[in-house]
């Protein structure tokens, strides 16, 4: 059981590190941004629209997605990596048997790279994904089907 809970502390740290560095990345491309559009004149010096708001729409955007990120930093900060799932929701570990045996971790933000601890490979999975829907509510040893493959679920925790 602690090595579960070790395991699931490990992957909290891990996607709480991808998130830092995304968060790094979007603050970079405001500054960035901001700085090309301060280059440009605006709309009340010309009577075209002008790439100074093409790049505000842009810095706009990456405030949202900014935002996002700070969201899931801070809910990740409050998950209890302590507790063991009975079924599926944020934090928990599946362990399915596809056609290999596959781990998912239910998590708020999308990343598209699966991440590896103590040689397994997690893929994070949120709910709000076609998948992560099937999933919802789902106990150990129910049956799904997505996208015509079988997945069975071995075990949560």
């Amino acid at each position: 059981m602690n090595l579960l809970l070790n395991e699931k502390i490990e992957i909290l740290k891990e996607c709480e590190r991808l998130l830092l560095e995304k968060k790094r990345y979007y603050e970079q491309e405001i500054e960035y941004t901001q700085q090309e559009a301060n280059k440009f004149k605006g709309a009340m010096e010309s009577r075209y629209d002008t790439f100074k708001e093409e790049l505000q729409d842009r810095k706009n955007h990456l405030l949202v997605r900014l935002n996002e990120i700070l969201n899931n930093l801070v809910l990740i900060r409050r998950l209890q990596p302590i507790t063991i799932n009975n079924e599926i929701k944020l934090a928990t570990i599946i362990e399915t048997n596809q056609l290999i045996k596959v781990y998912y971790f239910i998590f708020p933000s999308f990343m598209s790279s699966p991440i590896l601890i103590k040689e397994k490979q997690y893929r994070l999975l949120n709910l709000s994904t076609p998948l992560g829907m099937e999933f919802i509510g789902r106990k150990k040893g129910e049956t799904i089907i997505f996208r015509n493959q079988k997945i069975t679920i071995i075990d949560l925790y």
